[in-house]
C-alpha cells in the first residue's frame, strides 16, 4: 500500500496478486454484480457488490478509484480530493 499527497489530494494505491484474472475482468470489476466467470464457476461465496460500492462511496466524495492489471497483480488506486 502506498499514499502519495500532491496538491490534488492524496493518491492510494494498493495491489494484490491474482493470476485468474483478465484485461476484461478489470475492465468490468466495478459493475454491480460483476463476477468473472472463474468466480461464478467455484464455491467463492460473495454477491459481487463491494467494489461496486467501494466506488459509490468514494464518488460522492467527489474522488476517483480504478483497477489496473500488472504482472499477475491488480492495483486499485484511488484519487482522493481534499
Amino acid at each position: 500500500m502506498t499514499l502519495k499527497k500532491d496538491m490534488n489530494g492524496a493518491l492510494i494505491s494498493f495491489r494484490n496478486k491474482c493470476d485468474n484474472l483478465t484485461e476484461d475482468d478489470v475492465e468490468h470489476i466495478f459493475d454491480r454484480f460483476y463476477r468473472g466467470d472463474k468466480a461464478r464457476n467455484s464455491s467463492v461465496e460473495g454477491s459481487g457488490i463491494g467494489l461496486s460500492i467501494v466506488k459509490s462511496i468514494i464518488e460522492l466524495h467527489n474522488s476517483s478509484i480504478w483497477a489496473e492489471l500488472h504482472d499477475g497483480e491488480i492495483w486499485f488506486i484511488m484519487r482522493l480530493r481534499g
